[in-house]
């Protein structure tokens, strides 16, 4: 479009240089209107480029960012127990596995990197509100994964609590000789555990889930400015 208003352009100016051609104000001034448009769509396109550009980077690191988390949330997926009354959980421990994707370190250091997006030169709306809510929902993504990683430390009081009572429980009903009693306090105690894990677990899966659709509506945004160009 630019090229072909300049060659107009040209064109009029050449003609307009020729002596027998009237009209050559007329002419002239058509040529340096078409040259100044020709400039200033060469202005907006440059600018659609540059926020092209900054989709695209913005895109990039959201991407990459869920290609790690799906590696953790496939192994959080696969640790998942499944309890059955009358087997004995000291603690569901967290896969072995997630080392080998993560670190705390890492964690910490994609999290600056989300952190530091500036969504305010995307083109839509609904393409800053989801950069913004990815922002939100890896800092819970993270944080909760740091607590999987170390699940037993960092488990909430009450649940701590609730696990002591229970554990307190068996150890006296024990020695009291009150075995079947003990075995419900067992269960309970297991069950609970193992619910309590679970849920976390659930919660990791979910936030993962909220950061592919957020990257999925910048993704859609990306196209829409592409098409715009």
């Amino acid at each position: 479009m630019i090229c072909f208003l300049f060659v107009i352009s040209a064109f009029l100016i050449g003609y307009s240089l020729n002596p027998s051609v009237g009209f050559k104000s007329a002419i002239e001034a058509s040529s340096v209107a078409l040259a100044l448009v020709g400039v200033y769509v060469a202005h907006l396109l440059s600018k659609n480029r540059e926020r092209v550009k900054e989709y695209e980077n913005v895109y990039s690191l959201l991407n990459g960012i869920c290609v790690v988390s799906k590696k953790i949330a496939d192994i959080v997926e696969a640790s998942k127990k499944e309890y059955k009354k009358g087997e004995y959980i000291s603690a569901p421990l967290p896969s072995i596995e997630i080392i080998t994707v993560c670190s705390e370190e890492l964690l910490n250091t994609y999290k600056k990197d989300v952190d530091s997006l500036e969504a305010k030169r995307l083109f839509d709306p609904d393409s800053v509100i989801a950069v913004l809510n990815f922002k939100l929902h890896f800092q819970l993504f993270v944080h909760q994964v740091l607590v999987y990683m170390n699940f037993y430390n960092k488990m909430n009081k009450n649940m701590k609590d609730s696990l002591e009572y229970y554990s307190a429980q068996i150890k006296y009903q024990i020695l009291a000789g009150e075995i079947e009693e003990a075995k419900e306090n067992r269960h309970n105690h297991d069950s609970l555990l193992v619910s309590h894990f679970n849920s976390h677990c659930d919660s990791i899966l979910t936030q993962y889930q909220l950061l592919v659709e957020n990257k999925n509506q910048v993704g859609l945004g990306l196209r829409n400015a592409k098409k715009s160009l």
